[in-house]
């Protein structure tokens, strides 16, 4: 007898990046939140932090150190750990989202649909939104694949020629968006070289820096989107792609930073992360979408 398949599954979209249902292939990672009227991928690259190697001693916490004792041995605790404070180093960086995929559809009305569900399947690491709208079935699939280095995003409706939606990318970090007739999004920004720890309440807390020994990782995030059947995917604006009259949308996701290693300052390395994600890209978008999901399911139950 085969067991049942284990999943987790939900009767409403996500309101909190809690609620969301993670996929990750160990280097990228999405958090799918199943809206219906607008789909977010959060997405995250496991080298994407701020700052850079840097010393993290501190030289003046052997002077302090006498009056820390002092204050122990007094009795005077707070002011003890008050000064203990003074001999600590830097700060540890801050582990950094790279972005946000967002797809709008066009003509759902939320309050119309029915048989709503998102699951994520931990049989085949797979998250899937499924509901019904006007009578059409819309479903999506999104896994992320550690053979093909990759996202990959499948939309679907039952009904001939009915997905119209846009396709667009945004980021907390500083960044640019563009996107190319042949259905190609592309981000690429900057983390900043310093960021404060969140408790912290100071000035200038989160800071991006002109100096080339201290300049954030860069990175980059790439997307192709590909029409199955019937539609059309162009140029929107300079910043958005639109699909029109689709059966199905795939959309492929790569991402790269410039990390060189832990001793060697992001900025002043050797890795274009453009040219990583667009070589990802190539390789992983060649292939038909059946073809890299069962590579992945495969690699998942290994």
């Amino acid at each position: 007898m085969n067991a049942p398949e284990l999943s987790l599954w939900y009767s409403a979209p996500a309101t909190t990046w809690v609620e969301a249902l993670p996929v990750g292939n160990g280097r990228l990672g999405a958090m799918v939140f199943g809206g219906i009227a607008q789909e977010r991928l959060q997405l995250n690259e496991d080298t994407l932090w701020s700052g850079g190697p840097r010393a993290g001693d501190n030289p003046a916490a052997r002077d302090v150190l006498p009056a820390v004792r002092d204050a122990i041995f007094a009795g005077r605790y707070e002011e003890a750990d008050r000064l203990a404070k003074q001999m600590q180093g830097i700060f540890t960086q801050s582990y950094l989202p790279l972005g946000d995929l967002l797809l709008t559809f066009d003509g759902i009305n939320v309050d119309t649909v029915t048989g709503y569900r998102r699951a994520l399947s931990l049989d085949e690491a797979i998250a899937t939104t499924r509901f019904t709208h006007d009578g059409a079935t819309f479903s999506r699939e999104v896994f992320a694949s550690a053979p093909d280095q990759a996202i990959f995003v499948r939309v679907a409706c039952d009904r001939h020629g009915t997905l119209n939606l846009s396709l667009g990318a945004t980021s907390k970090l500083r960044h640019e968006v563009a996107v190319t007739g042949d259905g190609t999004l592309r981000l690429t920004g900057r983390a900043p070289s310093h960021v404060e720890p969140s408790y912290r309440q100071v000035e200038d807390a989160v800071h991006y820096s002109d100096d080339p020994a201290l300049i954030g990782m860069s990175f980059a995030l790439h997307v192709r989107v590909r029409v199955e059947g019937s539609g059309t995917v162009e140029a929107a604006d300079a910043t958005t792609l639109r699909v029109h009259g689709a059966d199905a949308v795939v959309l492929v996701v790569t991402a790269a930073t410039s990390f060189a290693g832990f001793d060697r300052p992001p900025a002043l390395g050797d890795v274009d992360p453009a040219a990583a994600a667009a070589q990802a890209l190539a390789a992983a978008a060649v292939q038909p979408y059946a073809t890299a999901r069962a590579a992945h399911v495969a690699d998942h139950q290994a």
